[in-house]
């Protein structure tokens, strides 16, 4: 296989993972293929089977006996979430990922989630473009409230629709929650004045008083506490049964400058009060309301562990709230293609970070966020999937890549006009032919292969 002269370069500079790179024996995917309209095959091979150019499995999963990953936190785990969990380890322990995307059915370029005329929504840009769906849907707690942090029941009927719509299409389901500033009532990058505010919404907090904010957050736990029981379900049997979720609270705590930034990031505040909100949101949502569907993901930024004098793999502990409060050890980070070297390696240095950690603590890994720095429409090279993100991941991160139980990527939001898109969104375009081989991949995973390998929904 031969790479782009700036590939070349990047994996020259790297040293020990060039050398590991090189050992490789990679077969470029066929790509180009012309895309055709939906219709009742492709139907049936999106809900039960795999394309038919594409090996059938990369490999069968570890039995279960030799996976060394310690089991949910939640003791009371349901059924469903247990077996989630095992199906992640599996993952973990096997080649490849499974490829997700924030939103993807929630909205993309030139459309949202509301139906049309006819009451249909349109099919995600991921699968307009590579037939298939994602094998993890993203969704967010904010979208359960209105712009006045208010429960938004419209809202909360059509999050629970997509949600059992994506599990039924054999999509894990993951959700995070940049909370909502508590006390500005703005949003959580709005963060004026923001010191020690995870104090505030902790009861009792480290003076041993209920902090002043803490009902508000009670208020807002408690909508997503109802949202889990009441519409995140599904059918089995003719039982309503509660489908698994990975949970990812209080992300990126790592990013952020005093007074900016995120007002639960550690920067404006301290990793005690932060191991305290994160173990007082664990003990709320599990032992107080009962939800026992969660798997807890912890994501620092990656990008954010590197800097003069740092040590990334202790950096990535500084915050972690303790094995007997996590569940999946995950990161999020991004590049602007392969020019970008600092970030490049800040990700595929992570990428080995959550491997060897999560492995020392017996957790599940993961990459929760990645993709090209602020969309695609910034790629001038059109191409990145598989040309850039995938090779330079594989030949830079080795055999750490392989143990992500799953990546995730952005949300396309925008207007035909001014488009915001980390997956391509049009399935004639050189972007959706570099995204086709990517899915063409033995590495990644996709919906219709994640029921085929778990025999339903994971």
């Amino acid at each position: 296989m031969t790479f782009p002269p700036r590939l070349q370069h990047v994996l020259a500079g790297s040293g020990i993972f060039a050398a590991l790179w090189l050992s490789l024996n990679v077969t470029t995917a066929q790509v180009g293929r012309p895309f055709s309209a939906r219709s009742e095959a492709l139907i049936e091979a999106r809900e039960r089977s795999i394309p038919a150019e594409k090996p059938r499995m990369k490999s069968q999963p570890f039995p279960a006996e030799f996976i060394d990953v310690a089991g949910p936190i939640d003791a009371a785990a349901t059924a469903e979430t247990r077996r989630l969990h095992v199906h992640l380890a599996m993952l973990a322990y096997r080649e490849g990922f499974a490829f997700g995307m924030q939103g993807d059915h929630h909205g993309g370029v030139g459309w949202d989630d509301k139906p049309d005329g006819n009451g249909v929504v349109p099919d995600s840009d991921l699968f307009k473009v590579a037939g298939v769906d994602a094998g993890v849907s993203g969704y967010n707690v904010n979208w359960l409230f209105d712009a006045a942090n208010n429960t938004d029941p419209k809202g909360i009927q059509m999050l629970g629709e997509e949600m059992r719509a994506a599990h039924a299409r054999g999509e894990i389901i993951t959700i995070h929650w940049p909370m909502t500033n508590p006390q500005t009532g703005t949003d959580d990058r709005n963060c004026p004045g923001c010191s020690h505010l995870i104090d505030t919404v902790l009861s009792p907090n480290l003076q041993g008083e209920q902090g002043r904010h803490y009902l508000t957050w009670k208020r807002w736990m408690d909508v997503f506490a109802d949202f889990l029981a009441n519409e995140a379900w599904f059918y089995k049997n003719g039982v309503r049964t509660p489908i698994p979720v990975l949970f990812r609270p209080w992300h990126e705590m790592n990013q952020g400058e005093d007074g900016r930034g995120r007002w639960y990031q550690v920067a404006n505040n301290s990793p005690e009060e932060y191991n305290a909100l994160w173990q007082q949101t664990v003990t709320y949502l599990r032992d107080r309301r009962g939800i026992h569907q969660l798997l807890y993901v912890y994501a620092p930024s990656l990008n954010a562990l590197a800097c003069d004098g740092c040590d990334p793999d202790r950096a990535y502990l500084e915050n972690y709230p303790g094995d007997a409060w996590v569940d999946v050890m995950a990161g999020d980070g991004y590049f602007a293609g392969i020019d970008d070297q600092t970030r490049l390696m800040n990700v595929a240095n992570g990428i080995r970070i959550i491997a060897e950690t999560a492995t020392a603590h017996r957790k599940i890994p993961a990459l929760s966020e990645t993709g090209f720095k602020d969309g695609l429409q910034h790629n001038l090279d059109q191409d990145f999937w598989y040309a850039q993100w995938l090779t330079s991941m594989r030949g830079l991160s080795g055999p750490s890549l392989n143990r992500m139980a799953y990546v995730m990527t952005w949300s396309n939001s925008g207007s035909l006009t001014k488009p915001s898109f980390f997956v391509p969104y049009l399935p004639g375009s050189a972007e959706a032919q570099d995204f086709r081989a990517f899915r063409d991949d033995r590495a990644t995973l996709f919906a219709n292969e994640l029921l085929a390998l778990f025999d339903g929904p994971p």
